[in-house]
């Protein structure tokens, strides 16, 4: 017997069911009980049946009996086995019982405990293949061997997992001479390591950034880094360096994360990277994105520059409007500010364009910052200022033999494909095709696609989006507070595609039908 049910059951029947007078007028069935079933019948607690779901033949009997004597009217008043019979009260919602129970005789209220209706049940976790190859597109094995699908993939190269050309390029620089990273640190009397380490007759990375870089920045000069975060110091000790440190000031946007050194978890605008971590560098104010006013209210005689990124990955990894950004160019004019673009978390050429900024609006950065796609995995970035940053050209790039060499590769591969100029279309059609796959989901509130960034914004927290991907076996990062973004890579083969649309339709399928299940 289910806990809930009333271990003395009382049903009542309406109006349906009725009996004859012997003149043929209809009478309503008198209010009477039906007495429970057995404990190993407690699933069909109205039924009195035979395993095989017929009335046992003495019940058959008494329902054929004609006779009218009082004697076999008790018998004549059991319910038909065709008859529709009223549901358990384990079945009737609760304001349907508690109605029907009032208005038809005068017993005790039905116990809410009764109404009891069964919630649905947990989603099992889905079965996840084991992956034993090399990652090729978005597919790899995580760290129990299992399959993954990463829609994070573009930031490890534009081409996805697996490109053939950057894994010779790792290759081929591995045998070679590495260079001193540390000549530069102790120089020798007229030695050439202070202005550059290396081999100086190597293929320039500024040749091959030259050749595709013909909008979002005139750039002169360009820099490579051993890591992001190194290239986000690099940029701001440019905007320093211009004014001989007078205008030291940066403002940064709120909710803004530029990396995890002292000065780079300084100049983010992410509180929780401030918090524990001691006294942060002088010199940084935050602004709220997409607010030209409150930037400009900032702005004192010590500020020299504005660092922004084109995606806000606080708010779902939407774009600020045109209209901000040539408000925003302008008013570095005016005030002779330096704009430095933070690219390093965007896919490299993911919007049709070779920085994500030339997409949204048509203006220049002074300052671009770049890495995400263009390394294969290893660390690094690349700095880029055009003249007004930075008066004298300079070219340093041979510092790190074997990112630069990825970086090489990976920049002449995107020329020779042609990819930045297909990706746009490619892109529309991808956000479309995602839509149709999600739209059915309540709790989804919209899609932000600026090529292939996009950001699902959704009714639900993101503690709990980003883990229901891991047990699909996705891997998403969060966007914000009720978001999450992916960045997959510019080059997908229609299997991949097909995979990465379907596991996103099933972790929202698994979210729907676990707030269901905890809802009811």
């Amino acid at each position: 017997m289910n806990e809930h049910d009333d271990p003395d059951p009382m049903p009542n029947f309406d109006s349906e069911f009725v009996e004859f007078d012997d003149d043929g007028s209809v009478k309503p069935i008198p209010h009477r009980s039906v007495e429970p079933a057995a404990a190993d019948d407690s699933q069909q607690p109205w039924r009195d049946e035979s395993p095989d779901g017929e009335q046992d033949d003495d019940d058959e009997e008494e329902q054929d009996d004609d006779e009218g004597d009082d004697e076999e009217e008790d018998e004549d008043d059991s319910v038909d086995a065709d008859d529709e019979l009223p549901a358990p009260a384990s079945e009737i919602p609760v304001d349907s019982a508690s109605q029907s129970d009032s208005a038809n005789h005068d017993s005790p209220p039905l116990d809410t405990a009764a109404a009891y209706i069964e919630p649905v049940a947990p989603v099992p976790p889905p079965v996840r293949p084991a992956y034993t190859g090399d990652p090729e597109g978005l597919c790899r094995a995580d760290s129990e061997g299992l399959l993954i699908i990463d829609a994070m993939a573009g930031r490890t190269s534009v081409f996805g997992f697996g490109f053939a050309p950057i894994a010779t390029a790792m290759q081929l620089a591995s045998s070679v001479y590495q260079g001193d990273v540390f000549a530069e640190r102790y120089p020798s009397p007229g030695s050439v390591s202070a202005q550059r380490a290396g081999d100086p007759q190597r293929s320039d990375l500024a040749d091959a950034l030259s050749a595709i870089m013909t909008t979002g920045i005139q750039a002169t000069s360009t820099w490579l880094l051993p890591s992001a975060d190194h290239a986000i110091e690099q940029a701001i000790a440019i905007a320093r360096f211009r004014t001989a440190g007078e205008r030291y000031r940066t403002i940064a946007i709120v909710g803004s994360d530029h990396g995890r050194t002292g000065l780079c978890r300084t100049a983010s605008g992410i509180p929780e990277l401030h918090d524990q971590f001691g006294p942060m560098m002088a010199g940084f104010a935050h602004a709220p994105g997409g607010n030209l006013a409150a930037i400009e209210s900032m702005i004192d005689e010590h500020t020299g520059s504005v660092l922004i990124s084109p995606i806000n990955f606080a708010a779902a990894a939407s774009s600020y409007e045109p209209e901000f950004w040539q408000g925003l160019r302008k008013l570095c004019d005016d005030k002779d500010l330096l704009l430095i673009v933070d690219e390093t978390a965007l896919v490299f050429g993911a919007a049709g364009t070779p920085l994500t900024l030339s997409s949204i609006a048509e203006i220049e950065a002074d300052v671009a910052v770049l890495a995400a796609g263009l390394f294969g995995g290893l660390p690094g970035g690349i700095v880029i200022a055009n003249d007004r940053a930075h008066p004298v050209a300079v070219t340093d790039t041979d510092r790190y033999r074997m990112i630069g060499d990825v970086a090489t590769q990976t920049l002449e591969s995107i020329r020779q494909s042609g990819v930045i100029d297909r990706i746009a279309d490619e892109a529309r059609d991808f956000a479309v095709e995602l839509a149709e796959s999600v739209s059915q989901f309540e709790f989804l509130r919209d899609i932000h696609a600026t090529g292939m960034t996009i950001g699902i914004e959704t009714d639900l927290p993101s503690d709990e989006l980003v883990p229901m991907g891991q047990r699909h076996g996705l891997r998403v990062e969060a966007a914000g507070d009720q978001a999450i973004r992916l960045q997959p890579p510019l080059v997908l083969a229609d299997s991949d595609r097909q995979r990465l649309l379907q596991s996103i339709a099933d972790m929202m399928l698994d979210l729907e039908r676990s707030t269901v299940a905890m809802t009811s």
